[in-house]
Formats: structure tokens, C-alpha cells, sequence
């Protein structure tokens, strides 16, 4: 297993005030202690460098330098990758969407292409059924046990979908780590209560 860890969990880690710190940091010596390869991308390690020297200041943005950094396997965007997401946000047309939030996309579709042997193009065109993306998810997980993305900038994602997709990644695992990214954009598209 590999975990990918984005910038909401490292602020959540850093930051005592933040409500997620006490579970960012008790998953985080867990996933240490049993040796889980931590992976992240340089456009993350970036942002989460400026966001806790803005937020946090320079003790919290040194601390992940010398702590946090040296423990994860880091990805590297390339010029490639930097396109394609610069492309998903330009065809997407949404606002909202930011360059490091495509790039960590763009890598866990090339994962899923790799273990599945899916021609990467497929995923980006929506020539895909669902069933037929969720197969080829399904796949990858296999590969890589208790990775999964679930995409929910299209279309609002119910809390109760989620937790069906929870259930069927987890399977007998004891552990399963859901990241929203973003929490609050996710929250914000939620229908008004009735």
C-alpha cells in the first residue's frame, strides 16, 4: 500500500488549532510506524510550504521542511504533467480548480492507466461508461490496495455514495484514510436541506 497525502492533511498535521489535527497526526504516526511509503508532488510540497508560513508561520513551515519532507517519496512534475493539468483546467472551464489539485488528478489517473493498462486518453475523454471507469478503478485498486480518487468536481457526490465506495475500497483492511479535497468546495455544491 501507498498513501498519496495532499496539502489539507500536512496543514491538518501542523496545525494544533486545526479540528483534524488530533486524527491527521494519529494517521500519520500509524502510516510511519508501519512503514506505508508516503507520496506526495513537489507542486504539494510547495503549496503546503506557503500555506503554513502564511497561516502558521516560519517555525511550522520549517518544521515540515525538516520533519514531514524528508520521510516522503516525492513526485516530481514534469513539464507533461503540468500540461495536462493546465489542460483540465482550461477544458474545464470551473473556476475552482486549482493547478496543484489537477496535477495530484493527473498523477493518480496516469496510476490507475499504469496498473490497468488503460490507454490515458480514455479517461479524459468521457468515452467511458461509468461501469466501465468504475471496473477499471476497481482494477487499480487491486494493485494498489485501499488507493482509490473519486472525482466529484462534475456532479455533487452524496454522503451516502461515499460510504459506499468507503465500504466496497476497505474491504476486510482495518484502516481506510478518506481525504475531500476540497472540503469546503465539496460542501458548498451540496444541495440545500429540505
Amino acid at each position: 500500500m501507498r498513501c498519496f497525502v495532499d496539502t489539507s492533511a500536512f496543514i491538518a498535521l501542523l496545525n494544533r488549532d486545526d479540528r483534524f489535527h488530533g486524527r491527521a497526526k494519529a494517521r500519520w504516526q500509524e502510516l510511519l510506524s508501519d512503514d506505508v511509503p508516503l507520496v506526495t508532488s513537489n507542486y504539494v510540497i510547495m503549496e503546503t510550504f506557503t500555506l503554513a508560513m502564511h497561516r502558521l508561520g516560519r517555525r511550522a513551515a520549517k518544521d515540515f521542511n525538516d520533519a514531514v519532507v524528508p520521510v516522503l517519496e516525492t513526485v516530481w512534475i514534469n513539464e507533461d504533467i503540468h500540461g495536462a493539468a493546465v489542460s483540465s483546467i482550461v477544458v474545464s472551464g470551473k473556476r475552482n480548480l486549482s493547478l496543484v489539485d489537477c496535477s495530484s488528478f493527473e498523477i493518480m489517473r496516469r496510476l490507475a492507466a499504469r496498473v490497468t493498462g488503460t490507454f490515458l486518453q480514455r479517461f479524459k475523454t468521457g468515452e467511458m461508461t461509468p461501469a466501465a471507469a468504475a471496473d477499471l478503478a476497481r482494477r487499480a485498486c487491486a494493485t494498489v490496495p485501499l488507493l482509490a480518487l473519486v472525482d466529484g468536481s462534475g456532479a455533487w457526490p452524496k454522503p451516502e455514495w461515499l460510504q459506499q465506495q468507503a465500504a466496497a475500497v476497505k474491504g476486510d483492511s482495518r484502516h481506510l484514510l478518506i481525504v475531500v479535497d476540497s472540503l469546503h468546495t465539496w460542501a458548498s455544491r451540496a444541495p440545500p436541506p429540505t
